[in-house]
């Protein structure tokens, strides 16, 4: 596959261009113009490259893989009863996964993930719908 990129990653997710469901791999390859591409179950699935998520790789209990774009929130203070959101990202400046508080429209300052905080909140969604 001459002129490729390929990234070999932890864990990344997209969702298939033609199905809408997420895709999960370790590879993707960047074909520029022609689309961006995951291997799953043997093959390439053309993605959405504005869905594509890096998957945070953390050493606790925590129940389900979590990527950028995820919304977190804590359980005793849902989002629906005015409580505070989080988006999950990666800062390249920092070279850390980071947290970004969301209140109502508004998405505040980035600070960086804690395996512990982690623990404490839920996924309730994903910025990718």
């Amino acid at each position: 596959m001459e002129g490729m990129v390929r990234i070999e990653m932890y864990k990344v997710r997209g969702k298939n261009k033609k199905t809408g469901e997420w895709v999960y791999s370790r590879s993707i390859d960047d074909r520029g113009m022609d689309g961006v591409f995951m291997r799953s179950r043997g093959s390439w699935v053309e993605v959405d490259s504005g869905t594509v998520g890096r998957g945070v790789c953390v050493d606790s209990d925590f129940r389900d893989d979590i990527y950028e774009g995820d919304i977190m929130e804590y359980p005793e203070h849902p989002l629906e009863k005015g409580g505070c959101g989080y988006v999950i990202s990666f800062d390249d400046n920092l070279c850390c996964f980071t947290k970004s508080p969301i209140r109502g429209d508004r998405l505040n300052p980035a600070v960086p993930l804690s395996t512990e905080w982690l623990e404490n909140v839920e996924r309730v969604g994903t910025i990718h719908g």
